[in-house]
């Protein structure tokens, strides 16, 4: 299914796994807030985030938390996102599918190799963003560089190429690196 690009960045999808171990949800959707980027903020909550981030996450005005999302409802919501903040795990190719403009953040060292690939296709942020120093300036800086709809339009149609090319040979390719 082809994704409808907004002139602007109304929707965005924050997706963490099923663990936030770095409590990054909370910190990037009070930035997101802070600095009025989107009109809708998502943050999918996953089975085992922490009391103390969910607590957090519930504190917060004007977000939505959506838990226990069925594949369907994933799908709904990645489709419905104009962008998405997400770490480098698998989500990343579920992004990619549904041609999600997304930016990632590194959040374990088992991502590395993941996210240079990605970068390498041009299709996610330019540099791999970590968790530590200057993370929320470097977010908004990549925000910024997504903002124009013809940009969002052009990395949304090149994901969705490369998956439908290259899909099943990457899952392959990535189960193997797990054997």
């Amino acid at each position: 299914s082809r994704k409808i690009i907004r002139n602007e960045i109304n929707e965005i999808l924050v997706t963490f796994g099923g663990e936030d171990v770095m409590n990054l949800s909370p910190r990037i959707a009070l930035l997101l807030l802070s600095k009025q980027i989107g009109r809708k903020i998502n943050v999918i909550v996953g089975a085992a985030y922490s009391k103390s981030t969910i607590k957090k996450l519930k504190t917060i005005n004007n977000i939505h938390l959506l838990y226990d999302l069925n594949q369907e409802q994933m799908k709904d919501v990645m489709i419905s996102a104009d962008i998405a903040i997400s770490a480098g795990g698998q989500t990343i190719y579920e992004l990619a599918k549904m041609g999600v403009p997304s930016i990632i953040i590194a959040t374990a060292n088992n991502q590395e190799r993941n996210i240079e690939e990605w970068i390498n296709t041009g299709i996610i942020n330019k540099e791999k963003m970590y968790v530590n120093g200057d993370l929320e300036s470097r977010l908004l800086t990549n925000i910024d560089n997504i903002q124009k709809r013809n940009i969002r339009q052009k990395i949304s149609l090149e994901a969705q190429t490369i998956m439908r090319r290259n899909g099943v040979k990457n899952i392959v390719k990535k189960m193997y690196e797990y054997t």
